[in-house]
């Protein structure tokens, strides 16, 4: 391993840059920190570069990826955590193949970072094919949605999309399901479940657009409390992917 003792480094300057969207579109690269992220991302063969504060000699690493041993005050530069965990790796951008998903989450501008993230963690532990993000969603390359997804982004494709673009692929068999807590949905128990469908979530104050709901084959709600008004969204994902899921 190269070792990389100055914070003013060039590789710890790009590295650093890489906190600014900016420079993350202009380089198509991102960056995350810690152990289990890193061996997600390394599966994923979308690693470039792993920065380090002791010898990864337990981990299998591609001798096309540069590794560096870099010294405690430099991790304290690179790593955004408040308690680093010694790992700082580069990623490329994620791309995915075009195909046909059955198990679809759509967000209409779903746009806090935190929830994101938590959305695709869970969309990956209860099987969903595909997240689209409408063009307003917060950016999945944002360090609080890469932090909140633990490295479920690296397994499950997530790509922007306009909602009516996404639709007009759709066969008959898929159906469309969005929430809300308007006088015309149903209980979440008297909806059916499908092998095929699109699953819509809408933004944290507003809800779902009304265009996306009157296209929709059913508008669920999920019967809460009457003390409280709504659920968080990533939380209502959970019980909402659980339910056509199982």
């Amino acid at each position: 391993m190269e070792k990389i003792t100055s914070r003013q480094n060039e590789k710890i300057k790009h590295l650093t840059s890489l906190c600014e969207e900016k420079y993350r579109k202009e380089y198509q690269e991102f960056v995350m920190e810690g152990i289990l992220n890193l061996k997600m991302a390394l599966a994923s063969n979308m690693v470039k570069e792993i920065y380090s504060t002791k010898e990864l000699n337990d981990i299998d690493i591609s001798d096309d990826i540069k590794t560096y041993l870099v010294d405690d005050k430099v991790m304290d530069k690179i790593s955004k955590e408040k308690n680093p965990s010694g790992i700082v790796f580069i990623a490329r951008y994620l791309t995915y193949p075009n195909k046909k998903y059955k198990k679809i989450l759509y967000l209409d501008d779903i746009q806090d970072p935190g929830n994101l993230g938590t959305i695709i963690r869970t969309s990956l532990a209860l099987h969903i094919d595909v997240i689209y993000l409408s063009a307003n969603s917060a950016n999945i390359y944002n360090p609080k949605v890469l932090s909140s997804s633990r490295g479920a982004i690296f397994n499950i494709p997530v790509i922007n999309m306009d909602f009516f673009d996404l639709i007009k692929t759709k066969d008959d068999k898929t159906k469309i399901i969005s929430t809300s807590l308007g006088k015309n949905s149903v209980p979440l128990e008297k909806c059916p479940r499908f092998d095929s469908y699109i699953l819509v979530l809408g933004n944290e104050g507003r809800g779902i657009k009304k265009e996306i709901i009157d296209s929709s084959d059913y508008v669920v709600n999920i019967p809460i409390d009457e003390r409280i008004d709504s659920l968080n969204v990533a939380i209502a994902s959970g019980i909402l992917l659980y339910y056509f899921n199982n």
